[in-house]
């Protein structure tokens, strides 16, 4: 990928930690990775970043490349908030500057309250007038510089059907009308509707191969079950032998997201590239052939708008005489689409240019 600047929700989590940790050491086209951190009562976020490389899974990049971790910055907020909590300076820095988004936090209790799960899951739609899965703080940096928007949910949103399809299915009832709902029931209520409704729990396993194979640091879910019939404190479970057990180790769900961000891209310029090609057929007989046009009356206007009172303020003398030169209007045109057009930082310039001579 190119020089990108990053954005990630649930980064302290078991699937967020793993995430970033690829990131670091894969990725080199990653500018700034800015994580989504819930400032506790006893702990500020800049200190609960500084912990969570602390996690030996980081070790790798600790022990070869520990400037890595510069590029990583903690932004204070809290998912379940109305524009996640953030403040609106640095709404207005994501806004500018963030380019790729992965949410990935997440509940992982099989009990967690289900007006929190709610929240959690729901207040993305909430206030968003288009089909964007995200709040009014996506909507606008998607309009703005987003080209890639990686949403992580569990496998189980659709456990009423035997057969999932690779799509996306209509909401059996509008999210709004939920978050409304919640708000408006008693909490006597809301546990009574919680025990009659289904809880999908997680099946990131343990890694394969990276950072370290076998890696895994937390107990929910089925890693949880795992341990405890291990220990032997779980004797039986409820199940049907006959059904498979969907499991996924972390580091390929990783890999997936990065590299679906990745070819979310690569379409994407595709696309463009095809449309420019596109361009450039319908163009070729302007392209093939050459016109002299007779400009007298362009000079006499050049003429009268240099004696003018005001002239100077009006620039339509396209002469070499005047101080136009092609060669430098050119390199003024190119740094102007990468600027106005591709929005890429112009820091990067100097490593396109030792990739565009190799």
């Amino acid at each position: 990928m190119q020089i990108q600047k990053i954005f990630i929700t649930g980064a302290t989590g078991f699937l967020g930690k793993a995430l970033v940790e690829k990131l670091l050491r894969s990725c080199d086209g990653v500018d700034s990775i800015y994580l989504l951190m819930r400032p506790k009562r006893d702990m500020a976020i800049e200190q609960r970043l500084k912990e969570l490389f602390k996690n030996p899974v980081f070790n790798r990049i600790r022990e070869k490349n520990p400037d890595a971790f510069e590029k990583v910055k903690a932004i204070s907020g809290e998912v379940s908030l109305p524009n996640l909590g953030i403040s609106e300076s640095d709404r207005s820095f994501m806004i500018e500057n963030i380019n790729i988004v992965f949410h990935s936090a997440a509940t992982v209790k099989f009990n967690e309250d289900l007006k929190k799960c709610c929240y959690i899951k729901y207040t993305w739609y909430k206030e968003s007038s288009t089909n964007l899965q995200g709040n009014e703080i996506f909507k606008d940096t998607f309009y703005s510089r987003i080209i890639s928007f990686v949403h992580v949910s569990t496998a189980y949103s659709n456990s009423d059907k035997e057969t999932i399809e690779e799509i996306i299915y209509k909401a059996p009832c509008d999210p709004n009308a939920i978050i409304n709902c919640i708000e408006i029931l008693p909490q006597e209520a809301i546990d009574i509707l919680a025990k009659k409704m289904l809880v999908s729990i997680t099946t990131f396993t343990a890694a394969w191969k990276e950072p370290y194979p076998g890696w895994v640091d937390n107990v929910s879910g089925i890693t949880g079950i795992f341990m405890e019939c291990g220990r032997g404190t779980i004797k039986t479970i409820i199940c049907d032998d006959k059904c498979r057990m969907d499991l996924i180790p972390v580091d390929i769900v990783v890999n997936t997201l990065i590299t679906a961000a990745w070819h979310t891209v690569a379409n994407r310029m595709l696309k463009i590239s095809r449309k420019f090609y596109e361009a450039l057929n319908a163009g070729s007989f302007f392209s093939t052939h050459q016109w002299d046009f007779k400009a007298s009356t362009m000079y006499d206007l050049v003429d009268a708008v240099k004696h003018a009172e005001d002239g100077e303020n009006f620039e339509v003398d396209l002469s070499e005489a005047n101080g136009f030169n092609w060669d430098h209007y050119v390199k003024d045109f190119i740094i102007g689409v990468r600027k106005y057009v591709l929005k890429d930082d112009l820091s990067s310039l100097p490593a396109a240019q030792i990739k565009l001579n190799r």
